[in-house]
């Protein structure tokens, strides 16, 4: 198909607008598009971490569940990795494997049958530059001392390792609540 070509008088009309308007569009031609992914991107980003934000909260729920069910073995702390470091302010000290935390919650049981952890609140927030995301929870602790409940906080990190969420600290710290 043979091209158009303008002729005199429509050159002549032509101004300084429409000629800038031409040289854009050939220009555009030649340069390849690059798309746009800042929107793709921000909306993906939002999916993956509302994902991850359910998983980290699904297990952050599945331990302390193994806890309230007395299921010290693996597999109810499948979510805790082996390597987990958790300070325990009672004793001044700290946890540095998942069997140690494990026998502590048995040990911790064992003394108090009553003991039992009631999830108030969970938050989770992302940490970009850690790569972590960080499970803020607020619980009643149950069972301790006998008639006594005790308002909890603990914040629980997780990082992924061979593309699994899994814990790596937890800390906790006991509050008053309201006054």
């Amino acid at each position: 198909m043979p091209r158009s070509v303008p002729c005199d008088n429509c050159i002549a009309r032509a101004t300084s607008k429409d000629v800038a308007q031409a040289s854009a569009h050939v220009e555009s031609k030649r340069q390849p598009q690059q798309p746009d992914f800042s929107k793709v991107t921000d909306s993906h980003r939002t999916k993956d971490r509302t994902k991850d934000a359910a998983q980290v909260e699904a297990l952050t729920r599945q331990t302390m569940d193994a806890i309230n069910r007395r299921d010290f073995t693996d597999a109810g702390f499948n979510a805790v990795a082996p390597d987990v470091t958790i300070p325990v302010m009672d004793i001044n000290a700290s946890l540095s494997t998942r069997v140690e935390m494990i026998e502590s919650f048995r040990a911790l049981a064992g003394e108090n049958p009553d003991y039992h952890l009631q999830v108030t609140n969970i938050d989770v927030n992302f940490d970009d530059n850690t790569k972590m995301a960080h499970v803020y929870v607020s619980m009643d602790v149950n069972g301790r001392h006998t008639g006594v409940l005790i308002s909890t906080m603990a914040v629980i990190g997780f990082m992924k390792r061979a593309g699994r969420w899994i814990c790596v600290s937890a800390c906790s710290l006991r509050h008053m609540g309201s006054v």
